[in-house]
């Protein structure tokens, strides 16, 4: 479950922040780096859902 859950987290967070750079950046960079944080972001509300799951 945990990596079910986290995987699906980096999946959504990754492209949310990827389209959230997107609407302000038209070079690659922005992107990039809100890609990375929102990855970041997915993969502790991941393993955050699927610890409180597990309780």
């Amino acid at each position: 479950m945990f990596k079910l859950l986290i995987f699906v987290g980096m999946t959504v967070g990754g492209w949310a922040g990827w389209w959230l750079g997107e609407q302000f950046s038209d070079g690659l960079g922005l992107p990039l780096f809100l890609s990375g944080i929102g990855t970041l972001a997915g993969i502790v509300a991941g393993w955050w859902l699927a610890k409180k799951i597990e309780e």
